[in-house]
């Protein structure tokens, strides 16, 4: 494998994201990295000697090697046909590039092209009198090499014989292997494990790799997504987002969407960038890791704040042993509706507010957040100040968003998948001075003209006007 070939990588992020984990593959990789983004994920290429520097993106969960993507296939046959449609198009060089990949990240000494020679040569000896016997009966219509293959019986194990000229005197090692499969689209005839079933059967009869489903050395991705397919193997044994925390809480935001979060927040060397409501201290810690930032974290629940202290002391030993010094972090106990700060004091909020499902409550949300934000909106920075919230409970914010419109303007709202609630980030402007009384004023000439045609509509409902001196008065 030369130093200057180019390896097509893939990378598992949480869907929603995708854009800014493109931003970052090309900011940390280059633009000749040619970075782009599928639905949860995002394709980049890389040189030999730039394999590694995958591993530096942080928003990224689990990292692949391409096989091949197939675009526009015809996955609407039946269950048989569509299979075969997934596996024809495979060719051993794009085996044999992927598998070289994977096995630099591995550190495993693999040579496929001789097991490729081995099992051509031995399967040509084996079948020759059975195809001679039964040639006269039964003309033969296998046109590809994935047909020829997939017609012969592989057993489990291969019996190799030293004998012959084109192999090693030891036999060729055999990784075992899983196949994982993940389909999107309502007209496929066949199920993600029957998808996954098939790839499996297609590399015994191809390699005679064995099958493991659990401690195996390989595993083989296969995402469907409608008419396209994208084949791959994994060369991370559990996801990134486990780097930083130790001690985990009930609802600890993983490491992965804590960057994302950030990122979206835009931090500058010197932001004083704070978490109100930290948790175990995700993204703080992560904060403090990437960014020349100072990162405040806090949290009203005592157990949490210990978690974030433990987790912050694990990491700043762990880099006191690399030689490296304490990150600029420190976590307080508060409560994030009266925080002990001064006004205009933070440039940059960064939290994961409560869903009301494992901690809190829907009812109590409503109240929460609307003191909340108007808390954040009074130690933030005016005209320049920043927030990135999340939440699942997306009613009842928006309806906050509206009662405190003067003091935050909403930038962006991200819908994102997390563990299969789909919640939403919202990126918040803090207003000016300015900005802030043209607001009042406009809400107070609409709350008027509101008040105006309540009187000469006798008819109208009363709890409106209720409703929009409330909105005024938060």
């Amino acid at each position: 494998m030369e130093e200057n070939n180019t390896f097509y990588l893939g990378a598992t992020v949480a869907t929603g994201f995708e854009r800014t984990a493109q931003d970052e593959c090309t900011e940390k990789l280059g633009p000749e990295a040619n970075a782009c983004c599928g639905r949860g994920r995002i394709y980049f290429q890389l040189c030999r000697s730039q394999l590694k520097k995958a591993l530096e993106l942080r928003s990224i969960d689990h990292l692949f090697v391409v096989v091949k993507r197939l675009k526009g296939l015809d996955l609407q046959q039946s269950k048989d046909k569509s299979l075969d449609e997934l596996c024809c198009h495979l060719t051993h060089s794009d085996w044999e590039q992927s598998v070289e990949v994977w096995t630099l990240f591995k550190g495993l000494d693999f040579t496929p092209t001789v097991l490729e020679s081995f099992l051509s040569s031995s399967r040509t000896n084996e079948n020759t009198s059975s195809i001679d016997e039964t040639s006269n009966d039964k003309p033969s219509d296998c046109s590809s090499e994935s047909d020829t293959l997939d017609s012969v019986p592989i057993q489990g194990t291969l019996d190799v014989q030293p004998a012959h000229p084109s192999l090693p005197e030891n036999p060729p090692y055999l990784p075992t292997f899983r196949v994982t499969g993940h389909r999107v689209g309502d007209r496929h005839n066949f199920s993600s494990q029957e998808a996954a079933s098939k790839m499996g059967e297609h590399l015994i009869r191809r390699y005679g790799w064995p099958v493991k489903m659990k401690k195996f050395d390989m595993e083989v991705l296969v995402n469907v997504n409608n008419d396209d397919a994208t084949i791959g193997i994994n060369l991370t044994e559990e996801s990134l987002h486990k780097r930083n925390i130790i001690h985990f809480g009930p609802t600890t935001l993983r490491s992965t969407l804590a960057h994302c979060m950030l990122r979206l927040g835009e931090p500058q060397p010197g932001d004083v960038i704070c978490d109100p409501m930290c948790g175990g201290g995700s993204i703080p810690l992560e904060g403090a890791l990437n960014w020349g930032s100072y990162f405040l974290g806090g949290d009203n629940h005592d157990i949490a704040c210990v978690h974030s202290r433990d987790n912050l002391a694990a990491m700043n030993e762990k880099r006191q042993s690399q030689g490296s010094g304490c990150l600029r972090m420190d976590v307080i106990q508060w409560d994030v509706t009266n925080l002990p700060l001064r006004t205009n004091s933070l440039d940059v909020i960064v939290s994961d507010m409560p869903f009301g499902k494992r901690m809190g409550s829907r009812l109590n949300n409503w109240e929460l957040y609307r003191r909340s934000l108007l808390e954040m909106g009074r130690v933030c920075r005016q005209g320049s100040g920043r927030a990135v919230l999340l939440t699942q409970d997306k009613k009842c914010m928006a309806k906050i968003l509206l009662k405190v419109s003067s003091v935050w303007r909403k930038k962006v709202q991200l819908v994102i998948n997390i563990g299969g609630l789909y919640a939403c980030v919202y990126v918040l402007k803090r207003r000016g001075k300015t900005e802030e009384a043209s607001k009042q004023e406009a809400d107070f000439s609409s709350q008027s003209e509101h008040a105006s045609k309540q009187e000469a509509d006798p008819t109208s409902k009363p709890e409106d006007s209720q409703e929009a001196t409330t909105a005024q008065t938060s």
